[in-house]
């Protein structure tokens, strides 16, 4: 999909709500757990959207890239058919196709419709949530509690031993079979380093040391914030936990790998960072 000021670095203004958008938007609109676009690949626009007769709730400016806005909308409701010149593509392998400025714009913009639909109400006194021009919160209209965009920590991993095995494992909910590496929530009270021993003691019973940052990517599902990190086997024998990692082996990259994550993942970045070494 050729989206147009690709190559610029997206702005992330205060959220805002539009009341006149630019009929040349790009309108990020999902429909169950999948994201809209027309029959090219391309995300539809304001101007699309209103000739369509798709009803936008509560448009609100997410981003902008070479001066084009990309806004954020309420999902629509599974009862509205999708007229026949659009269609749905799944979410994941969408991002993964788009260029880093606007898988960024795109993601902000699912997040902040998720944010948005999860705070209707006020979580103090339950009166209604209205979005605040001044600040970009949500803010309720009876006691004043504001809600600002929400971002759960979480961890990824890339776990080796010596120069050419890494530990790969996969995960009993993925809708493909493929090997990737680990991942896990930051609970309340932990370092991103204690998530980390804590998540592989769980998940594949080893140890790790050398703990090193990588990189970060964010992550709509549904609204994540991957620290990606490095780290070497210190002990342990592999052992599934079953429960969501259904299996975990050593693979050594001198040699054909099982499928792993598509390009466009932190996960795949750091496995393609490790092949780069050998």
């Amino acid at each position: 999909m050729n989206l147009p000021g690709q190559d610029d670095t997206p702005l992330f203004p205060k959220p805002v709500t539009v009341a006149q958008p630019a009929a040349a938007g790009i309108v990020v609109l999902k429909h169950d757990c999948e994201v809209v676009m027309d029959a090219e690949g391309a995300l539809p626009t304001i101007a699309v959207c209103h000739a369509l007769g798709i009803p936008l709730r509560e448009i609100i400016l997410a981003a902008e890239i070479g001066g084009v806005p990309c806004y954020s909308v309420q999902q629509l409701p599974l009862e509205n058919a999708l007229p026949p010149t659009l269609q749905t593509t799944n979410l994941r392998a969408f991002l993964n196709r788009q260029t880093s400025a606007w898988r960024q714009a795109i993601i902000r913009a699912l997040e902040l419709a998720t944010w948005r639909n999860e705070h209707r109400f006020c979580g103090c006194c339950g009166a209604s949530m209205q979005l605040a021009s001044d600040d970009g919160s949500l803010r309720c209209m009876r006691c004043g509690f504001e809600s600002f965009p929400i971002l759960s920590p979480a961890i990824i991993v890339r776990i080796t031993r010596g120069e050419h095995e890494i530990l790969l494992g996969r995960n009993r909910t993925f809708t493909t079979p493929f090997f990737s590496n680990f991942a896990g929530f930051v609970e309340s009270g932990e370092t991103y380093e204690d998530a980390i021993r804590r998540e592989l003691r769980e998940e594949v019973g080893v140890e790790v040391t050398n703990i090193r940052y990588f990189g970060s990517q964010n992550w709509p599902f549904p609204h994540t914030l991957l620290a990606a990190f490095t780290a070497d086997f210190a002990s342990g024998k592999i052992h599934p936990d079953g429960e969501e990692i259904a299996e975990a082996a050593w693979f050594d990259v001198r040699k054909p790998l099982p499928p792993i994550p598509q390009p466009g993942s932190i996960s795949r970045r750091m496995i393609d960072d490790f092949l780069a070494r050998q």
